[in-house]
């Protein structure tokens, strides 16, 4: 399954003579392990949230060759030169498989708590890391979606 390493630069464009030298070895210890960039030097569109700053998307085949190329000679020869001038955040995360539906995964977890009961009406569905752990903490049984009153002023 493709994995992917997300880069996100908090401080981007802070361009010094270190972080050309990177960008121009990188992918030479990439190649080996299949590596590829599939997304760099775009401006993000934030739709929701805030975000500071600039990503960089990697793929590779799976997780054992993306965590083989972080740790190999090649690459931490050459990390610190990134990390010695940029700040960021470097996440791996797994893709999904090619039938992979939302619902599919929805349906997957209620299967996996189907004879547990949440006690309070305000307990989290799960507080769960669910790309590697499916063992939930926590009962769940189908609820209605509560509303919540709009604001009003008392003024």
């Amino acid at each position: 399954m493709t994995a992917y390493l997300i880069n996100h630069l908090r401080q981007p464009g802070v361009l010094h003579r270190e972080v050309l030298e990177y960008l121009d070895r990188v992918q030479a210890t990439l190649d080996p392990f299949g590596g590829k960039f599939i997304a760099q030097g775009g401006e993000p569109q934030v739709l929701e949230g805030a975000w500071a700053g600039s990503v960089i998307v990697l793929s590779f085949p799976d997780m054992t060759k993306v965590r083989a190329w972080y740790k190999s000679a090649a690459y931490q020869k050459i990390l610190h030169l990134r990390t010695d001038h940029l700040v960021g955040d470097v996440i791996l995360v797994d893709g999904v498989d090619p039938d992979h539906t939302p619902g599919k995964f929805a349906q997957k977890l209620w299967d996996l708590s189907a004879t547990r009961v949440i006690e309070s009406a305000r307990a989290p569905v799960a507080n769960i890391n669910v790309g590697t752990n499916l063992d939930l903490p926590e009962p769940i049984t189908r609820r209605p979606l509560r509303r919540h009153s709009p604001v009003r002023s008392l003024v």
